[in-house]
């Protein structure tokens, strides 16, 4: 064993993704209901907000420092998923980019989620938004933050960011009103319990470029849990679906 380390309460702390920066630093992502979570002094936010917050910390190569350690959420649930069957209610991801930057896909039941001056959405609209969101390295502070949702539960479970910082997205909505871009592969929602989405926003979290539904037929239950990129740009994704009428077609 390389390296090994303990964060507090198994009960109050819950780590449930991870990743290696490019200094060889790891970044757990969780959700905390502690008042004394681990957090440095430089960090985005040092303070505990209530209910359940997100929880981000950065350790050392070898392990025994802190490089960054903050909060992230508001008054009520934050990296709680309410989406029934989706990873015992807390999927999200955390990756990095080519600097190191930290960006996280999770979910909130928060009116004051801290997002950035000029988000694409900077309110939440149901009873849980997806949000999307990027740290720097030593997570001191935010670059961008934004709600993503519309009228029904929405949830962001896996992200990645392209080579010209733009973001791409996925997870499910239950929303007939989900933002779709015109001339996307599916601009309509399905009507079933939930459709996957991939959604692609621009470098700072304010505009989105591209964003389609994917769905079985209209009794679906679909939601998106991983996304890649290869060289070409093309995007490729695993999804969950219970039907059999899942699209297989190209493009």
């Amino acid at each position: 064993c390389l390296l090994s380390r303990g964060l507090g309460d198994v009960y109050k702390r819950q780590v449930h993704s991870i990743v290696v920066n490019g200094f060889n630093q790891v970044i757990l992502l969780g959700k905390t209901s502690s008042s004394d979570y681990p957090v440095t002094e430089n960090a985005f936010d040092t303070t505990y907000n209530g209910a359940e917050d997100i929880c981000l910390t950065v350790l050392s190569d070898s392990g025994d420092s802190l490089i960054g350690s903050t909060y992230v959420g508001g008054e009520d649930f934050d990296g709680q998923n309410v989406v029934p069957g989706s990873y015992s209610g807390f999927k999200g991801e955390v990756v990095c980019d080519l600097y190191s930057n930290v960006y996280v896909a999770s979910t909130s039941s928060s009116d004051t989620f801290p997002v950035t001056n000029g988000a694409f959405q900077t309110q939440r609209d149901s009873l849980q938004d997806a949000v999307v969101f990027k740290l720097t390295y030593n997570l001191s502070d935010m670059l961008f933050s934004t709600y993503l949702g519309t009228e029904a539960h929405d949830a962001a479970f896996n992200l990645k960011p392209a080579k010209d910082n733009t973001v791409y997205v996925t997870g499910a909505t239950g929303s007939a009103n989900f933002p779709v871009t015109t001339g996307a592969h599916d601009e309509s929602f399905n009507f079933g319990n939930y459709d996957a989405f991939i959604t692609r926003f621009d470098q700072n979290g304010e505009n989105i470029l591209h964003s389609t539904y994917i769905q079985s037929d209209s009794n679906g239950d679909d939601k998106g849990y991983f996304l890649q990129i290869d060289r070409y740009k093309d995007i490729y994704a695993v999804s969950y679906t219970h039907l059999r009428a899942h699209e297989t077609r190209g493009n």
